[in-house]
C-alpha cells in the first residue's frame, strides 16, 4: 500500500502524461519507434527539459520523483491532522496507523 498514489483533477493527467511520456521515453531509448512526435521532443517542448535522451529522461524521472514525494508529504500531512483530531474526540488510535 505505502507505493500507492492518488491523485485528481488536472494535476492527476498531468502527473500521468508526464509519467508515461518517461515511459515512452525510456522505450524510443531502446530502440522503439512511434509515430508522430517522440516523447524525447515533448518532453522537451513542452516541459523546458534539456540536453540528450539520457539527461531528459533524467530530468523526467526527478520530476516524477518530486511529485510523488510531495504527494506523500501532503497525505502524511493530513493523516496526522485526522489522527490529532480523532485523540482529542477521545478514539484511540493504535500506533502507525
Amino acid at each position: 500500500m505505502d507505493n500507492e498514489i492518488m491523485l485528481s483533477g488536472k494535476q492527476a493527467v498531468d502527473f500521468a502524461r508526464l509519467a508515461s511520456l518517461k515511459a515512452m521515453l525510456k522505450l524510443e531509448m531502446v530502440g522503439l519507434k512511434r509515430r508522430g512526435s517522440s516523447a524525447y521532443s515533448i518532453l522537451k517542448s513542452d516541459y523546458g527539459f534539456q540536453g540528450n535522451r539520457h539527461r531528459v529522461f533524467e530530468q523526467a524521472q526527478a520530476e516524477v520523483d518530486k511529485q510523488i514525494a510531495e504527494k506523500h508529504a501532503a497525505n502524511v500531512v493530513i493523516d496526522k491532522q485526522i489522527n490529532a483530531q480523532l485523540k482529542a474526540s477521545g478514539m484511540n488510535i493504535p500506533e502507525g496507523v
